[in-house]
């Protein structure tokens, strides 16, 4: 019986990829996989401290290895909570039921209802990198295969990192078989795709995954930065502002706050997130996604620059990645607005034709006045971009001590402005 170990990141990606590798016989219905999913909805985050006196800000020592979580959390989730999570991340013995394919008008093939079976046993799923260090050696293959992404592969490793910890700690001569391979979903996650991704049996150093990676780690350190002087500095401002759910304030969340406030007028949350998903910025990046300009009804009135038809010409090498936030984490950031009260979302309004949907608060727009305007950078995505690819750490911290050192000052003058309240 083939035993195989899957890293992933969602349950769907797992049950594509098994459903590919089924109808092209790498496994079968007897083969038992073990399953992680090391980065559903999270990161693996770095411990954001719980008090930087404001002395200390800007902040910007890098982080360690003892920095880093036990386990991946969702930001803000209860920690009663985390042992449940934990346990929807790791199933292991999986058995592949599948329930046969169609052919879609695209032509492409397509499962019609995928279905695994799984051996639900808490004991096991309380500590994945244990069981997967106690049963390594049983693997006839290991097969990494988070989103082809820098965030995907950076937990990914993450998590091999810890696993080969946990190896160690135990005195385990174990290693990963030599089998192992990376596959790079870059065409899709139909059978067909999956299956060319696994025949081309990338290693684990190919340079593709190894700068995914680089660029995953560098934008890790650049949040643990902001957040850590956000904890201090932003944190600090929500209080002054009477928000009654304070939180962390993560760089495009204060982005978002920063948009709506410009615009000054409600938006509706498909228009908003079109928006996040095609930003321009100033013009002064093109986009490596496709030039799409957001619709006059969504972010039009933003944009702070145009691109002429030459510069739609560029070659691909000119583009640069750049969105505000991940398709995974924007609803996140709006719903985390609304709870702080900086936003409302009103979209009873919007549904019958009203002058609905997510627009500032009167304390958002208080917030926005005591920030200073180097805290508001429409072309941040764009450059951390280059940054993170070049790992450029010296950027980064100077980018953050110039951005919270300003507003560190700002807030010290208005505090001892004629009439201050605070």
């Amino acid at each position: 019986m083939k035993k195989l170990l899957l890293i992933t990141e969602k349950t769907n990606q797992t049950l594509m990829i098994c459903a590919g590798l089924y109808e092209h016989g790498v496994i079968d219905a007897n083969t038992r996989i073990d399953t992680v999913h090391v980065m559903p909805m999270s990161w693996w985050h770095f411990k954001i401290p719980s008090h930087i006196p404001m002395a200390n800000v800007p902040f910007t020592d890098r982080p360690g290895i003892g920095d880093l979580v036990d386990h991946p959390t969702v930001a803000q989730r209860p920690a009663e909570t985390n042992e449940r999570y934990l346990s929807m991340l790791s199933k292991f013995d999986v058995k592949v039921v599948p329930q046969g394919f169609f052919t879609d008008k695209d032509g492409e093939r397509r499962v019609s209802c995928p279905k695994l079976e799984f051996d639900h046993n808490p004991l096991i799923q309380s500590d994945p990198i244990k069981t997967v260090a106690e049963r390594l050696d049983g693997y006839d293959q290991v097969i990494v295969s988070p989103d082809s992404d820098h965030s995907g592969w950076s937990s990914a490793y993450r998590w091999l990192d810890m696993l080969d910890e946990r190896l160690k700690q135990m005195g385990s001569k174990s290693r990963l078989p030599s089998d192992t391979r990376a596959m790079w979903l870059h065409s899709g996650i139909d059978p067909d795709s999956v299956y060319e991704s696994y025949r081309e049996n990338t290693p684990l150093s190919d340079p593709r995954v190894q700068q995914a990676r680089r660029f995953g780690d560098a934008k890790r350190v650049f949040d643990y930065w902001w957040l850590c002087n956000s904890a201090a500095v932003f944190s600090k401002l929500q209080k002054q502002v009477d928000v009654e759910r304070p939180k962390i304030l993560s760089k495009y969340e204060l982005m978002t706050l920063h948009l709506l406030a410009l615009r000054n007028k409600p938006i509706s949350e498909n228009n908003l997130l079109y928006g996040m998903q095609n930003w321009l910025g100033t013009g002064k990046y093109l986009p490596l996604h496709d030039f799409c300009r957001p619709s006059l009804e969504g972010f039009h009135s933003m944009c702070l620059g145009t691109r002429e038809e030459a510069d739609q010409d560029q070659s691909q090498k000119d583009r640069v990645w750049g969105a505000i936030g991940s398709p995974m984490s924007r609803h996140e950031i709006i719903t985390n607005l609304v709870e702080m009260g900086l936003v409302e979302d009103d979209r009873e309004g919007a549904r019958i034709g009203l002058m609905g949907g997510i627009s500032i608060t009167d304390r958002g727009r208080y917030f926005i006045a005591r920030c200073h305007k180097s805290t508001f950078d429409p072309d941040l995505p764009f450059r951390l971009s280059i940054w993170c690819e070049s790992a450029d750490y010296d950027k980064m911290e100077r980018y953050i001590r110039t951005v919270f050192g300003k507003q560190k000052r700002f807030l010290s003058k208005s505090q001892h402005q004629p009439g201050s309240s605070s």
